[in-house]
C-alpha cells in the first residue's frame, strides 16, 4: 500500500477492497525511508481502515542507520523487529486503536520486538499519563502472524 499520501492511501485502499483485495499490508515507515505511521497526514488512510475492518499488516522495512547492523546481517535478525517494535509502540502510544476503533492490525514477525517491550510501554505509560496513550488498550486488539521460527517462542507469543 502506497503511503506517500494518506488521501490516496484510502482511495487505493477502499478500490482495492472492493476488486477484492482482503486487506492491505504496509511498511514501517511510510515515506520511504522515514516518516511514522501515526503521521496526521496518514489518517485518512486509518479512517478507511478502521471504516472496512480489514486487516492492515505491518511490516518492517529493510533499512537501517544503525551502523552496528551492518555485520552478521544483523540487518535481518535484528533490525526488522526492532524496526516493527518502534513502528507498532507509536501506534500504541499515539492511541490509533483506541481512536480508529474498527482498525484491525496486523504485527508481522510475530510482532517484532514488541510484545517483548510491552512492560516498558506500560511504565512508560505510567510514568507519563498525560503525554501517551496506555498501551495495553490498543495491545489487546493487536493480531499477529506466527513467523517467529522457534516453537518456544511461538508458544510464548500465544
Amino acid at each position: 500500500m502506497p503511503l506517500q499520501s494518506g488521501l490516496h492511501a484510502a482511495r487505493v485502499l477502499r478500490e482495492a477492497v472492493a476488486a477484492g483485495m482482503p486487506g492491505a499490508m504496509i511498511g514501517t515507515r511510510p515515506f520511504a525511508d522515514h516518516g511514522n505511521l501515526d503521521d496526521p497526514q496518514l489518517d485518512p488512510f486509518w479512517e478507511v481502515a478502521a471504516e472496512l475492518r480489514v486487516p492492515i499488516i505491518v511490516h518492517p522495512m529493510f533499512g537501517s542507520a544503525d551502523p552496528r547492523l551492518r555485520d552478521y546481517e544483523m540487518m535481518n535478525a535484528v533490525g526488522r523487529v526492532n524496526d516493527l517494535g518502534t513502528a507498532m509502540a507509536r501506534l500504541l502510544f499515539s492511541g490509533h486503536l483506541e481512536r480508529f476503533e474498527g482498525l484491525v492490525l496486523v504485527a508481522s514477525t510475530g510482532g517484532g520486538s514488541l510484545p517483548y517491550l510491552l512492560g516498558r510501554l506500560v511504565r512508560n505509560h505510567l510514568a507519563f499519563p498525560s503525554r501517551v496513550a496506555d498501551p495495553l488498550e490498543g495491545f489487546e486488539r493487536v493480531y499477529f502472524d506466527s513467523l517467529v521460527f522457534l516453537p518456544a517462542i511461538l508458544e510464548f507469543l500465544v
